[in-house]
């Protein structure tokens, strides 16, 4: 699973658990931005090696639902007027 962590100057960062990778953002696909969800499929024969990046539906829901229970847990504060 990779993460796209932000895209400039034409360069998607992508993030994963062996660490960053750096990729022209027009290899992205078509709908991909910050904070999506890929899935990264290697496929090989004898000679080459084809990678595809493809947008896990499936893992950005379950991100959501996280994120979502993640916000929800953090308490509010007082309220208010700050003084400062």
């Amino acid at each position: 699973m990779l993460i796209v962590d932000r895209i400039a100057d034409g360069i998607a960062v992508l993030e994963g658990d062996a660490g960053s990778l750096e990729v022209p953002a027009s290899w992205l696909p078509t709908g991909a931005g910050e904070g999506t969800v890929l899935r990264l499929d290697v496929r090989r024969d004898q000679d080459t090696a084809r990678l595809t990046l493809a947008i896990d539906a499936r893992a950005m829901a379950d991100r959501g639902v996280e994120i979502r229970r993640l916000r929800e847990s953090i308490p509010e504060g007082p309220g208010g007027d700050i003084a400062l």
